[in-house]
Order: C-alpha cells, then structure tokens, then sequence
C-alpha cells in the first residue's frame, strides 16, 4: 500500500483497539469508531447503490447490525473485513 493509501485509513491495530474497547462497553469507543469507519462504508454503498439517501440509509442498518453483532467479532482480526462483509449483505437486503 502506498504512503498515500496508508495515510487515508486508519491504523487496524487502532480500529481493533476500538472495537475491542466498545465491546467491553466503553460506548465512547463506538463514536470513534463510527467516524473512522462510517466514511469508507459510505463510499462503498454509495457506489453500488448510485443513490446517496439510500445508501445512508444502508450505512445507518450496517451500523445497527455492527452494533447487534459486536460481541461476534474477534480482534485478533482486522476489522475493516468484518464491517464491510456486514455492509455488503445490507446492501444486498436492500435490493430485494
């Protein structure tokens, strides 16, 4: 990944930090990490959906199954792969 690339995402290790952090309960942590996450999710709805209400709208039902699914995840795995798996099967939701 180029230093420009690296630059435009956050650390994984922060991200699992956060996450692991929100699932012991700090809510705190979730603030955080909706404003390093949310970003990147958008841009991903937004171009399979062509429709920026509707994807925000996906990107808030992503964010509630996040939420829902917390305690599933593992940090010892980088956490951008889990979100975006959580934000494609929404979308797909979307589209029935």
């Amino acid at each position: 990944m180029s230093d420009e690339m690296s630059a435009a995402y956050p650390d994984d290790q922060r991200l699992r930090a956060l996450m692991a952090s929100y699932q012991a309960g700090r809510f705190e942590a979730f603030d955080e990490l909706y404003g390093l996450v949310a970003p990147r999710v958008r841009r991903y709805l937004a171009s399979q959906l062509r429709d920026t209400a509707r994807a925000e709208d996906v990107l808030q039902e992503t964010f509630l199954q996040v939420h829902r699914a917390r305690r599933s995840y593992d940090p010892a795995y980088p956490l951008m792969p889990w979100v975006m798996a959580i934000a494609r099967h929404c979308w797909l939701m979307e589209l029935r």
